[in-house]
């Protein structure tokens, strides 16, 4: 009998431990996931979320040099026409909303 309930407190334990990991990895993941409308865009200046959208630009592939404060921004511009390489921030009709997702460098503007 004692053997059994040993088994039951082992069991529930490693059911508990599962049960964390699992829900501490899933927000952990969904934290990284970009949104629908969320791209990055490169920032042609070391100032985050800086007001004036013509320094940014969208790159397909990455374009950071790794020194620097910052190189991109993830922005969110909706349910407007997807960016295409070289397609300035400040063309879209509806302002973007800033979403953060800052990565460290410089842009190297290529």
């Amino acid at each position: 009998m004692k053997k059994l309930s040993l088994n039951i407190k082992k069991i529930a334990l490693s059911l508990l431990v599962v049960g964390l990991a699992v829900g501490f990895s899933a927000f952990e993941a969904e934290s990284n996931k970009l949104r629908a409308g969320d791209y990055v865009f490169y920032n042609r200046t070391q100032t985050i979320n800086n007001p004036d959208l013509t320094k940014y630009v969208f790159r397909s592939a990455p374009s950071c040099n790794p020194t620097g404060t910052v190189c991109s921004e993830v922005w969110n511009i909706g349910t407007q026409t997807p960016p295409t390489n070289g397609k300035e921030l400040s063309s879209y009709a509806i302002a973007p909303t800033y979403v953060g997702g800052v990565t460290p460098g410089t842009y190297n503007g290529l």
